[in-house]
């Protein structure tokens, strides 16, 4: 009978439940970051070893330490030790549903193209602490319906969302730069709230949003005077105000006042 017990015990191992425990993981970047994929949930985990830093930047064409499940991952976690998400580290992931950022995150800046390409993330919440969104950094990814700034942002720069599929966006405060084509081409897309209170601290390029929308502003007339675009000068982002209400207006019509 002593001989069967560890036996017993050996397919009780095997046959209990478990936790779902990593089918790889490793170090990358000097060793100063790990990753860990877990198959049965299909996330992958990005943590800072100790600490917090800026990840480096990947190449364009580079190959990452999960590579190999690039078609499978469909949930990220990104540790509270990162400070800045490196170029293209997340490119290119189809079924990317969600990201998720560990609670007390240090994450300061988004390099370019770093969720280049994720058509199937739909929504994402972005840490306060946040200042910088990268060039091209959430382009194409079509499903994308929602995002949440954080108050902390001061700069969206040149196609960061462009074709998406975003239907609203609120800009917080403390944005003073969106880039040339930032929302363009997200054809959902029919209105912006600016919770900007001074248009003359913005640098907001002509061609950020499609003509057409609709964008709520605190002051009608001091956007009009900041930006006052006209469609002989810019045929393609007609920004004639519209007063709709104490609260917005509308590009591309010329009638004044309503």
């Amino acid at each position: 009978m002593k001989k069967l017990l560890p036996i017993f015990v050996t397919l009780l191992t095997l046959f209990a439940p478990s936790e779902a425990w990593a089918d790889e993981s490793g170090l990358f970047d000097v060793n100063r970051f790990s990753w860990e994929y877990v198959t049965s949930t299909h996330t992958l985990t990005i943590q800072h070893v100790s600490g917090s830093s800026d990840m480096t930047d990947f190449e364009s064409n580079g190959i990452r330490k999960w590579e190999s499940y690039k078609n499978n991952i469909q949930h990220l976690v990104i540790g509270s030790g990162i400070t800045y998400i490196g170029k293209y580290a997340f490119k290119n992931l189809p079924a990317l549903q969600d990201v998720t950022f560990e609670a007390g995150s240090a994450l300061e800046s988004i390099g370019q193209y770093a969720f280049y390409n994720c058509t199937n993330l739909t929504s994402i919440t972005l840490p306060e602490g946040l200042t910088t969104i990268g060039d091209w950094t959430f382009y194409n990814c079509t499903s994308l319906t929602s995002i949440t700034l954080p108050e902390s942002l001061t700069t969206i720069k040149q196609k960061a969302f462009n074709k998406t599929g975003l239907t609203s966006v609120t800009i917080p405060a403390n944005v003073t730069n969106i880039g040339y084509n930032a929302f363009t081409d997200c054809s959902s897309l029919t209105s912006v709230t600016m919770n900007i209170i001074d248009p003359t601290t913005l640098s907001l390029q002509e061609s950020v949003f499609r003509s057409g929308m609709t964008i709520y502003v605190s002051d009608v007339d001091a956007w009009k005077a900041r930006f006052p675009y006209d469609p002989i000068d810019f045929p393609n982002y007609n920004y004639n105000y519209t007063e709709m209400s104490s609260s917005s207006w509308t590009s591309g019509d010329k009638q004044e006042g309503r």
